[in-house]
């Protein structure tokens, strides 16, 4: 699964080199998915997709 990049606007980071982020899933027994992405060895983003259909995005920030 690719997880589109968020899009280069006023006020956004820019994404990061695509050697830093990886992206990653995982599938359940009954039909969930779990993906995730990485940048610099942290987790950013979890999209967790439901057997229904329904998806789910969180977004992970951390404090630096």
């Amino acid at each position: 699964m690719k997880l589109p990049a968020a899009p280069q606007s006023f006020g956004q980071l820019a994404a990061p080199e695509p050697e830093s982020r990886e992206e990653n899933e995982v599938c359940g027994d009954g039909g969930s998915k779990v993906a995730y992405v990485t940048e610099d060895g942290r987790v950013t983003k979890i999209v967790v997709t439901c057997n229904c259909g329904q998806v789910t995005e969180i977004d992970c920030q951390y404090d630096e």
